[in-house]
């Protein structure tokens, strides 16, 4: 029987392989040496930056009714705000997300986590 899993303990599996990934590509942009963040901010620490914005929004938009409505705001790697329409036709306004893959976005208000839970996870993640 395969061993199921909460929504917290994916999020922490998540959360970790976007760590590993950005670690990695810190790691590459910089040749292997050792830097500061300083010192990482430039092209190459941009388009890391970039790719995770795109792989985000992806898999926000994969688990939207309505993907053509999305409108995003205050996007930083995996974490950022979208409004889009729900069933009715109607925007929700913008709340907060944290994508860490497909499988695994959590939208401020859904998905069964307390407003502390999500918080608690918002300040992990996203600051």
């Amino acid at each position: 029987m395969a061993q199921k899993y909460t929504a917290l303990q994916k999020f922490a599996f998540g959360f970790a392989a976007v760590c590993a990934i950005a670690i990695i590509g810190k790691f590459v942009v910089s040749g292997g040496a050792a830097e500061s963040v300083e010192q990482a901010s430039g092209p190459d620490a941009e388009m890391v930056e970039i790719r995770l914005n795109r792989m985000a929004r992806e898999f926000v938009l994969a688990g939207l009714r309505d993907p053509g409505s999305a409108q995003f705001r205050n996007q930083t790697g995996v974490c950022g705000e979208v409004n889009a329409k729900n069933s009715m036709g109607g925007y929700t306004g913008h709340r907060r997300f944290i994508a860490t893959s497909e499988e695994l976005v959590i939208i401020e208000g859904e998905g069964g986590l307390s407003p502390s839970d999500f918080q608690g996870l918002w300040d992990k993640a996203c600051r």
